[in-house]
């Protein structure tokens, strides 16, 4: 079984989508699910994909999800579709600890406040935000989702580093080489210090 699939250049993990039960969006607004990219065509990936890809990750020890993900990819972007659910929170973060410790690249973006304050430090996992506050933003990767076009603008220490799908022509790979994006040198470089 493949647990990371092919995607803009990285290969990631694609989970179900929606609230639970059915998906793992359990912190998703209900724009966010009715928006979704992933509920219509544009996500070619059936349910029974990802489905299986959750269940490995919840009957899995880290150590055999680690070398899972690392047997198959040199870079992951967590959560192409779907989120990380809080039954898996502790979990995922000792993952991604031990894939950053492995010099794995990996990025992507949560809703879950809780997971994404255990990984924030070691990783490029950002924290997606509908209508941020001032005071948000500092010191993290933060995503806000244009709906109408649907790009996504991210953000690192309150300012704009890159607007990503939609129209971007940018790929993660391409991010990855060029120090851009979810990868910008001020923010690899934080990583690096903690």
């Amino acid at each position: 079984m493949e647990l990371t699939r092919p995607f803009s250049g990285i290969r990631a993990i694609f989970l179900p989508v929606g609230k639970p039960p059915v998906g793992t969006c359990e912190f998703a607004s209900d724009v966010c699910l009715s928006c979704c990219a992933s509920f219509g065509g544009q996500n070619v990936l059936g349910v029974d994909c990802k489905e299986r890809a959750l269940r490995f990750l919840m009957n899995s020890e880290s150590v055999e999800i680690t070398s899972k993900i690392r047997s198959e990819a040199t870079a992951v972007y967590w959560f192409a579709s779907g989120d990380c659910p809080s039954s898996l929170g502790e979990k995922l973060a000792e993952v991604i600890l031990l894939l950053s410790d492995l010099g794995i690249n990996q990025n992507g973006f949560t809703r879950n406040v809780s997971f994404w304050n255990k990984v924030r430090h070691f990783s490029n996992i950002g924290l997606t935000i509908e209508a941020p506050k001032k005071s948000d933003g500092v010191g993290f990767l933060m995503a806000v989702p244009n709906y109408e076009t649907g790009a996504v603008s991210v953000y690192f220490d309150r300012s704009l580093v890159m607007e990503c799908f939609g129209d971007c022509t940018y790929r993660c790979d391409q991010c990855i080489e060029e120090k851009k994006g979810c990868f910008t040198e001020k923010l690899t470089s934080l990583l690096k210090e903690d």
